[in-house]
């Protein structure tokens, strides 16, 4: 993926979205802005916490190579973050097939997503 982005390119930006579930780990991020920071709505606030303790998340997904980017056995991570995340609720099977790509507002809307 990093193959997109064109770092001599002046007509550019991106300012990355900080989840505060990152905020409570040790990363170095930046300071919280309103540019960096998702709007506090009732459904970011409930994953703003770890279901888990670290050493859970170890024990799932340490083993996986996250030295470069790409080589992460994605399915398996998947699996394990949803697993991780939702609980019991059955991992989905496939796509709808509904191209999601029409009325984007309307739809995230649906979610709570600016």
């Amino acid at each position: 993926m990093t193959e997109v982005f064109d770092l001599n390119q002046s007509s550019w930006n991106y300012s990355a979205l900080v989840p505060d579930l990152l905020r409570t780990s040790q990363l170095p991020l930046p300071p919280p802005t309103a540019d960096n920071t998702l709007p506090r709505t009732k459904r970011v606030l409930a994953y703003a916490q770890d279901r888990h303790p670290a050493a859970y998340w170890q024990k799932r997904l340490g083993d996986m190579d996250y030295e470069v980017e790409d080589k992460l056995d994605t399915p398996r991570f998947n699996r394990e973050l949803w697993k991780g995340m939702m609980g019991n609720k059955p991992y989905p099977q496939s796509g709808s097939g509904k191209n999601l790509r029409e009325d984007r507002r309307a739809l995230l809307a649906v979610y709570d997503i600016p």
